[in-house]
């Protein structure tokens, strides 16, 4: 009988044990229920973390803005530094998901978008890639967006612009080496065409940069463009100005972060180039900026900008369908226009989120 009496304890402890078991796990399950999981696969040290952290500012500030007073679902952001390197991108993409239960993910940079966009196929999952590569958004899949004007984009725009003036005829280009950078190369050919005088592709040794900055074709041009997104396009600016040439030098939208603009030495203040017509003159954006500086050591830029209104882009979806991959998808594959405090996005059917372009000057 006490055996018996004693099963009977074991059986209704481990009973106990199991309700409470279960109430704990549907209590965490309630409570993810809560929450809206952001992970964000950035470069946060090494050559590109300037880039990163900018992402990583315009995503806290989103995220703390519609926190605030919030009472729904809460939005958390888990972020994973690839070091800049790209075969950290897929590694950081499967720790998230497995150990944070991530299903919506930020990256920058093309190579990362792309090592990264058969993996969020794969697992059903939304990857949103600020970065300029046209192939981010091939064969739309209603999984991959790009809140960021193409490469291509860009290269007709400063086409458009060399264009609209009666002292660029003589251009010479030095363009990144690489896929992205043989794309855009093909549209100023096509748009620009007697115009050029001469095209020079560098790479990131910057070892050999002085040699690309001296051959004597560019010294002819009314204007030399400097395409690509790492600090060697400040370098090449400063080698270019201390072998003498005086002309316009303009740049694309990668020139605009503070370690190109160091690399070029104080060479940098007069450079023109591409950027979004964002309220860079505001008072907001100015305490922005203050506090991009001050908490991230990175200036608040245009990717600071598309970070932060994606996830209000996003929030704004979420809260019309909820938290579900496919039915964000579809709603942001379709054409329309998002008005985040007023900065204008279109949302198009093969996955990309675009804005306007305006040209600025580096001042300091």
């Amino acid at each position: 009988m006490k055996k018996n009496k004693k099963l009977l304890i074991g059986i209704g402890i481990v009973a106990l044990l199991g309700i409470v078991a279960v109430g704990i796990y549907n209590n965490r399950q309630q409570n993810d229920d809560n929450v809206i999981r952001i992970g964000a696969i950035l470069p946060l040290t090494g050559k590109y973390a300037d880039t990163g952290n900018s992402v990583v500012a315009g995503l806290d500030m989103a995220i703390s803005s519609l926190n605030d007073g919030k009472t729904g679902a809460k939005i958390i952001v888990e972020y994973f530094d690839t070091k800049s390197e790209v075969k950290n991108a897929v590694l950081g993409y499967n720790k998230l998901k497995t150990m944070s239960n991530v299903n919506v993910f930020f990256t920058t940079l093309s190579d990362n978008s792309l090592a990264l966009k058969a993996s969020a196929i794969q697992g059903g999952d939304l990857l949103f890639c600020i970065a300029s590569h046209a192939d981010i958004t091939k064969d739309n899949n209603k999984h991959v967006f790009r809140p960021i004007n193409t490469g291509d984009d860009e290269a007709h725009f400063l086409s458009r612009y060399i264009k609209n003036s009666d002292t660029r005829n003589k251009i010479y280009f030095y363009i990144f080496n690489t896929e992205a950078g043989l794309a855009v190369e093909r549209i100023f050919k096509q748009e620009l065409g007697d115009k050029i005088i001469g095209i020079n592709l560098y790479g990131d040794d910057y070892s050999t940069i002085r040699n690309v900055t001296t051959k004597a074709t560019y010294k002819d041009a009314d204007c030399i463009v400097v395409v690509g997104y790492s600090p060697t396009m400040g370098i090449i600016v400063k080698y270019l100005r201390e072998a003498g040439y005086a002309n316009e030098i303009i740049a694309n939208l990668g020139f605009n972060n503070a370690a190109t603009i160091k690399a070029a030495g104080g060479y940098a203040k007069g450079i023109w180039y591409n950027d979004y017509a964002f309220p860079y003159d505001s008072a907001e954006f100015r305490r922005r900026n203050m506090i991009s500086m001050e908490k991230y050591h990175s200036e608040f830029t245009a990717l600071s900008y598309i970070a932060y209104s994606c996830v209000h882009i996003l929030e704004r979806v979420i809260s019309e369908v909820g938290y579900n991959p496919i039915a964000i998808g579809d709603i942001l594959s379709n054409e329309k226009i998002y008005d985040v405090e007023g900065l204008k996005f279109t949302s198009h059917p093969d996955g990309s989120i675009t804005s306007e372009y305006k040209m600025l000057q580096i001042q300091e």
